[in-house]
């Protein structure tokens, strides 16, 4: 466990440090801190993450024994019920996997560089916007880290969305569209970016309706989530069937989660609380919240499925640019500041530590 705390203080000190700097001479911080997750990523046993196991592993061993890329799209394994295929996975994450794999031989240089992939977008996103960069990257690692090394594919699809949505705050399309396909490369499930993009337009599109649009959002989001019967018939129509099995679940339905709310109320209650400041000094607070909401109400899904609520981290991720809004630009800012590092350390030993997700502490090498 201790790896982990001692990566994530040792590097946001560097990049903290790198802010500090004159620009052009901050990557001589910023490269090594950047490089302390991937090594801790890159040394990780197999059994860390039940991804890792699952899927990375097999893969990297189908493209050391493969002839080549053909035969090894066609290699597959046996995993607890059936049989697992490369080529169903994303083509761009089957790619990357079978080129280091070819050219290092090494399950650590894979490891490493999927990472990579993960934590510099997050860090390109949130270099080009006001907030403290290390106060970012210790979101990234406190909230989201472990995650990545579970839900790899995925995280690396959510880091490429965040980055494309920064752009497009910039009305850069062209870089949007290009992000949003790379994500798309490496699963499937960001085709939610276009969502994500007609919410962010719709509840920033008018100063004057931000709140109304705001709210009329979260109150859709609710009715979407009690109708889940309905999408489930919807989805096979529009083409989305592959993504049914995330929403249909043993456990009898949708029922309230209260943890998964109790979570998320501390932040509700920090925004509420310094509403009148950020609404003067933050010109996307309303996205903000609304991913903050929705995060909350789509976190309701974990009790159909627990798949379900992988879903939650296309919004949750907006938590990095939201939480160090609040960091910066909170009416009470000392107390926030404090409340906010207790909050991140609690919750990454809660969920880590304490219940175990992500099935990454204790950390062990290979």
């Amino acid at each position: 466990m201790s790896i982990y705390i001692y990566g994530f203080i040792i590097s946001s000190i560097m990049i903290a440090c790198s802010e500090r700097v004159v620009k052009k001479q901050r990557w001589i911080l910023v490269l090594p801190a950047l490089l302390i997750p991937c090594i801790i990523a890159g040394f990780r046993a197999q059994i860390i993450g039940t991804d890792t196991e699952g899927y990375l592993v097999p893969m990297i061993k189908a493209a050391l024994s493969a002839k080549n890329f053909e035969v090894y799209l066609s290699s597959k394994w046996f995993r607890i019920w059936r049989y697992l295929v490369v080529k169903d996975y994303e083509i761009g994450f089957s790619i990357i996997v079978y080129l280091i794999t070819r050219i290092t031989h090494s399950i650590f240089a894979v490891q490493f560089f999927i990472q990579l992939l993960t934590i510099l977008p997050i860090y390109l996103a949130v270099n080009k916007t006001k907030y403290s960069n290390c106060i970012c990257v210790f979101i990234y690692y406190f909230m989201f880290f472990n995650g990545s090394l579970n839900m790899i594919r995925q995280m690396v699809a959510v880091s490429f969305c965040l980055l494309a949505i920064v752009y497009l705050s910039e009305d850069n399309v062209k870089k949007f569209i290009v992000l949003s396909f790379i994500a798309f490369l490496f699963h499937y499930s960001a085709v939610l970016i276009f969502l994500i993009s007609y919410i962010y337009k719709f509840v920033q599109s008018n100063k004057k309706n931000h709140n109304f649009n705001m709210c009329f959002v979260i109150i859709l989001s609710i009715l979407c989530v009690l109708s889940i019967n309905i999408i489930i018939k919807i989805l096979p129509i529009i083409g989305l069937g592959r993504y049914i099995n995330y929403l249909i679940g043993s456990s009898g339905g949708l029922h309230f989660m209260p943890l998964q709310f109790l979570i998320r109320l501390p932040i509700i209650v920090l925004f509420l609380v310094n509403w009148n400041k950020l609404k003067i000094k933050e010109k996307n607070l309303s996205f903000y919240f609304t991913m903050l909401s929705l995060d909350t109400v789509l976190s309701q899904l974990i009790s159909i499925n627990s798949y379900s609520g992988r879903i939650t981290v296309y919004f949750s991720i907006f938590g990095i640019l939201s939480y160090a809004s609040l960091y910066k630009n909170a009416k009470y800012k000392y107390l926030t500041r404090l409340f906010l590092m207790i909050y991140l350390i609690f919750y990454w030993w809660y969920f880590n530590v304490l219940s175990g997700i992500n099935a990454t502490v204790p950390y062990l090498t290979m």
